[in-house]
């Protein structure tokens, strides 16, 4: 989360117990020459907008863009900055949607759940959908496929035949 505050006399407070992380460096404005403090903080947990206000209360908070580096660089560019706490290191998903798509189409399920239950929830029907299945030939034949045109007695002629078999009225299967 990153913060503009205008009031220069009030500075921020870390607390350990709160904040992973906070950088504020003081600047001057170039084109009006008003001072202001630029931050980037990292907390411990989500917050919404009604605890950033109680924190600091006259500045403006936004979405963080770039990653903890670049706003520890931009923060700190003029050289006038206070630091406190460890810099988080953030591991980007590249990596594990790519884990995950070689572990599903390899039919290894077990080892999505395992190493990554968040993506297997989120993306459940995809992940399943892109499992691989082995199709090698078969030597043997293992079944009569009955083909034809729509309302040419197939299925009239399978129930008739004495090595039918019927498990529902909608699976027919010979044997």
């Amino acid at each position: 989360m990153s913060f503009t505050s205008f009031d220069t006399n009030t500075e921020p407070l870390f607390d350990g117990s709160v904040h992973e992380y906070l950088i504020f460096g003081r600047e001057t404005c170039p084109n009006t020459g008003r001072k202001h403090l630029q931050g980037f903080v990292w907390f411990k947990e989500r917050r919404r907008l009604p605890f950033l206000k109680k924190w600091i209360s006259n500045a403006h908070f936004e979405g963080a863009k770039g990653t903890a580096e670049q706003n520890q660089k931009y923060c700190s560019k003029d050289g006038d900055y206070e630091e406190f706490g460890r810099l988080p290191v953030v591991q980007r998903g590249g990596n594990a949607f790519k884990n995950v798509l070689t572990a599903a189409e390899s039919g290894n399920i077990a080892d999505i759940k395992e190493n990554y239950p968040g993506l297997f929830i989120r993306y459940k029907t995809n992940i399943l959908s892109s499992v691989k299945f082995r199709v090698e030939e078969l030597s043997e034949s293992c079944g009569v496929w009955i083909c034809g045109p729509p309302r040419c007695e197939k299925d009239s002629r399978i129930v008739n035949s004495h090595h039918a078999f019927l498990q529902n009225i909608i699976t027919l299967y010979i044997i």
